[in-house]
């Protein structure tokens, strides 16, 4: 039987493709890239490989554009600048610390430390700065591999951006962003995703309850991750000023353009086919199967969470609400994004309907709790990454198991919904734990450190008067207001104000 463990570690640096190998190290390839066949011109498999991982990349560096939509659209206007630059940063200043630290932590193989000790199951020790480590040269795969993890970093650090916008300030946000790409967040790559992890499911033995953690596409190492940190950082900086009345009561306070946040949750469906789909790193030897198929249990789990979420809504409130519709959508996408790829559709459909319940549930605790959240990202990401990762120890069938990992331990390591083993579960259950712990600990340092200094929030001042006008040089609508026709009109008039 064909089974990934083939071709195993999981993302290909082990073992080098010859394609990539011979344009590394020679001047003149000895392999041609492309191969003329009866029926036309094909990519070589390790070529096609590469490319599939540079799709997946651009899909998913698409959803930094959906992001920014969102959370522009959760703000008010007078905070326009400031969140919108952050998207800017989380990208920019994310990928120079991904590039020198973060994906060796995350991807980096086992060194010389390895030797006495077992510091390779919790970072590695190579490609820091994606040099050349131990007599070992990068190769292709591990360029567009490093695209890849780049882009889900970036998702990682955008969603704690969002919890505690409108209040944060620059110093607090490239503290955690530093300390957060650099170490929490890789450390729960490399557990996972690493061959040499302790939680993976990527090697033939030595693993967690003889199963390993099935997070095909991180509803908890990305998700999860990002909404724990997330919530730490909400509930040391606290709510934004007038979010809760003098007694306690919330209080609505409505985001500048439901426009932008509707667009940006289809650009995040759009670029969630690149997070799942492409999460297979290949597309020949019938990964190609398994990518249709982990896509259309994405789109299936996505629609049961936009429409549990509306109909929820109508039944309690009487109205069709655009944000529940809408974040719905992205419940169901978080949910399905560790079982996508080992589940049946009907169990997406059941995944992301429950996935639309925690969602509601969950937003509604936080608002009893008096936790601010912008944009409830922490609901979505961190309950419903919680969720996903569990529903992976339940609706993990043995055919699918086989097909997206090892065909040998099907029998014992599907879904305990499938089999008589709870194995799956168990470890599922173990890696919750972990990133609650994990990131929530190293989180409440940086920001119980940052709060106690006085440098996590904002003043009064600044807040009331709006981040763009204390920050970045006056306000989003004032700079519309003076390239409009009204104001080129009063100005012609004399009607305008000049600043002294």
């Amino acid at each position: 039987q064909r089974s990934r463990c083939l071709c195993r570690d999981p993302f290909g640096v082990s073992s080098a493709l010859s394609v990539s190998k011979s344009i590394m190290e020679s001047a003149i390839p000895t392999q041609r890239v492309l191969q003329t066949v009866d029926s036309g011109l094909y990519l070589e498999k390790g070529e096609a490989d590469i490319f599939w991982l540079l799709f997946g990349t651009v899909l998913v560096f698409l959803m930094q554009a959906g992001f920014a939509l969102l959370e522009v659209g959760s703000v008010r206007s007078k905070n326009t600048k400031n969140i919108l630059t952050k998207n800017i940063l989380d990208a920019s200043y994310g990928a120079i610390l991904w590039w020198l630290v973060g994906f060796g932590v995350a991807i980096g193989q086992a060194g010389p430390a390895s030797e006495d000790t077992n510091i390779e199951e919790i970072l590695g020790e190579t490609y820091y700065a994606l040099a050349y480590d131990f007599g070992r040269r990068p190769d292709g795969n591990i360029y567009a591999t490093w695209m890849f993890q780049w882009a889900f970093a970036a998702t990682a650090v955008t969603i704690v951006s969002g919890v505690v916008a409108e209040r944060v300030t620059f110093i607090a946000y490239f503290v955690y962003a530093t300390v957060l790409i650099c170490l929490v967040y890789p450390v729960v790559v490399h557990s996972v995703w690493s061959a040499d992890g302790w939680l993976t499911a990527f090697r033939d033995d030595d693993l967690l309850l003889d199963c390993g953690v099935i997070d095909f596409a991180g509803s908890g190492v990305v998700h999860m991750t990002g909404g724990v940190a997330g919530l730490v950082a909400a509930i040391f900086v606290g709510p934004r000023k007038g979010r809760f009345s003098a007694s306690g009561e919330p209080i609505d306070i409505p985001g500048q353009s439901p426009i932008y946040r509707n667009l940006g949750t289809f650009i995040l469906w759009f670029g969630w086919f690149g997070f799942n789909g492409v999460s297979t790193l290949y597309i020949g030897d019938g990964f190609s199967v398994v990518a249709s198929k982990t896509m259309v249990t994405t789109v299936i789990a996505a629609a049961a969470g936009c429409l549990t979420c509306t109909v929820v809504g109508k039944a309690t409130t009487n109205i069709i609400d655009m944000d529940l519709a809408g974040n719905g959508v992205l419940a169901g996408l978080v949910s399905i994004t560790a079982p996508c790829s080992t589940c049946e559709p009907y169990g997406a459909l059941a995944i992301g309907i429950i996935g639309g319940l925690i969602y509601i549930a969950s937003s509604k605790l936080l608002v009893f709790m008096k936790i601010d959240d912008v944009v409830d990202a922490i609901p979505v990401h961190g309950f419903c990454g919680a969720w996903g990762v569990i529903a992976a120890g339940l609706f993990a069938t043995d055919f699918n198991y086989e097909a997206a990992y090892y065909s040998a331990r099907a029998d014992d390591c599907a879904g305990a919904f499938y089999v008589d083993s709870g194995n799956a579960l168990g470890a599922a259950v173990a890696f919750v734990v972990f990133i609650f712990f994990w990131v929530g600990v190293t989180m409440s340092i940086v920001f119980g450190t940052l709060s106690v200094l006085g440098v996590a929030r904002v003043d009064e001042e600044a807040e009331e008067m709006g981040l763009d006008a204390a920050e970045h040089g006056g306000f989003f609508l004032d700079v519309l207001s003076k390239s409009g026709p009204v104001y080129a009109s009063k100005a012609a008039k004399g009607e305008t104000k000049t600043a002294a």
